[in-house]
């Protein structure tokens, strides 16, 4: 991306309904603003990367190019293409030279989670330590980092990342759980325990909150409630319409498992 993108106040929120007239022809483009690009993401990716496409060559803004490129992204990711819409999201937010910190970071941090769904967790985490660069006190991003972290099994970065969130938000319910994790897998669970009660003082009927909790109690030798924990885990999914939800399986293997 050539263009110096200097006039970017407000840019997006980021899947905040903003509009930006197209400039391209009618005869070749359906596609006429950043709603209408999102809402032929839901109904057809294919077909709106395509046109995204056809907006972000014929743009003559920079409003239309920043839109038009975040939303093929959007539409790229949709259909599956993480490491094209991770290259996309991150080519636009090292051409955003002009715009605010806080908008440059978003985008920086798509590029990371596009990244980690391709399975490339060396440049997702090098895209959140951009995002971290431009907004160090913003505790979803180190957050962010950290979920890459644990996909690569790197549980000290885990550990870190996860400190730093709650050094900026202390009560922050993901943290907690990776940092639980984090030291369960590095053979701290009195450590796991401190930190996964406090996420279960505040979301009880979390899901991961209840397995993590029965998983660290079972490393401490209680067998017993970590078997309540488990159940409460498929007792809420089933409840809640999520009985195949990632966690219930995992919780019904443990079970099984006991």
């Amino acid at each position: 991306m050539k263009r110096n993108l200097s006039c970017l106040v407000g840019l997006l929120a980021l899947l905040a309904p903003l509009t930006y007239a197209s400039q391209a022809s009618a005869a070749s483009q359906k596609v006429e603003d950043y709603q209408s690009c999102l809402d032929l993401v839901q109904k057809n990716p294919t077909e709106a990367a395509k046109q995204a496409a056809v907006w972000r060559k014929a743009a003559k803004t920079d409003g239309a190019l920043v839109a038009a490129t975040h939303c093929e992204g959007l539409a790229l990711s949709a259909q599956g293409k993480h490491e094209k819409a991770a290259f996309l999201f991150f080519d636009l937010a090292e051409a955003m030279t002009g715009a605010p910190d806080a908008e440059r970071a978003k985008v920086y941090a798509q590029a990371g989670d596009a990244w980690g769904l391709a399975g490339d967790y060396k440049q997702a985490r090098r895209a959140f330590g951009y995002a971290i660069a431009r907004e160090p006190d913003e505790a979803e991003y180190y957050i962010g980092r950290a979920r890459q972290d644990a996909l690569a099994s790197d549980w000290k970065a885990v550990r870190s990342d996860a400190s730093e969130a709650l050094a900026r938000e202390p009560f922050t319910i993901d943290a907690l759980v990776l940092r639980s994790i984090a030291n369960r897998k590095l053979g701290y669970p009195r450590a796991s325990e401190v930190d996964i009660n406090r996420a279960a003082e505040t979301a009880r009927h979390r899901l991961d909150v209840l397995l993590e909790r029965g998983r660290v109690r079972a490393d401490l030798g209680q067998v017993a409630a970590a078997r309540v924990d488990w159940q409460d885990v498929v007792r809420y999914a089933e409840a809640t319409g999520r009985a195949d939800a990632p966690e219930a399986q995992e919780a019904r293997k443990l079970l099984d498992a006991e």
